[in-house]
């Protein structure tokens, strides 16, 4: 083999260990790079959605609070009124007009309960619920102790939707009278 030949395969073989290793270390730092970015970029979309539920819970609870603020003594006036005097009737359309008009103005809200201080459902805006016992629901029994107890997402049972429920207690004299349980629609953004 002549000289000429040989310096030619020697630049060849020399060319192409040079071309692969840079070659696999641009492939090695770009894909260490794109992992990081990928990494960052869903440690950020992460924090947005947390941020976004938070700000979702906040605002159930801003909510719930608003509803005991504008109605909260109407209902307690109905959980303080014997089922035997001749003014309950009265006291409880008056409340159900209240919920009927809080639903159609809370896009979000779907569905509004009052406890009495035993868990069972005195009024509704969904009326197949009223009379029914309560008193083992997670709503009830965390939301007869402290405000803004909010259960998990869950689908409901009325609107086969995921929900979120949120209650608060009703005190007259630091006497429990009863629980307001409001139910949330949770919307997913179609983004």
């Amino acid at each position: 083999m002549k000289v000429a030949n040989k310096i030619s395969v020697s630049f060849l073989i020399t060319g192409v260990i040079l071309t692969t290793t840079v070659v696999y270390s641009f492939y090695t730092i770009s894909k260490s790079n794109l992992t990081k970015s990928i990494h960052e970029h869903l440690k950020t979309a992460t924090q947005s959605r947390a941020d976004h539920i938070e700000a979702c819970l906040a605002n159930y609870k801003t909510a719930i609070r608003f509803l005991t603020r504008v109605s909260g003594s109407l209902f307690r006036d109905l959980l303080s009124t014997s089922k035997n005097s001749p003014v309950y009737t009265k006291k409880l359309e008056i409340v159900n007009n209240r919920i009927k008009v809080i639903i159609r103005s809370q896009q979000e809200m779907s569905k509004i309960t009052l406890l009495d201080k035993n868990g069972i459902v005195v009024t509704s805006s969904h009326k197949a619920s009223i009379g029914s016992d309560r008193s083992d629901y997670y709503t009830y029994l965390n939301g007869n102790k402290a405000p803004y107890q909010i259960r998990d997402m869950h689908i409901s049972k009325v609107s086969k939707l995921p929900a979120i429920n949120a209650s608060i207690p009703l005190f007259s004299n630091d006497e429990l009278l009863g629980v307001i349980i409001a139910y949330f629609n949770v919307f997913f953004p179609s983004s």
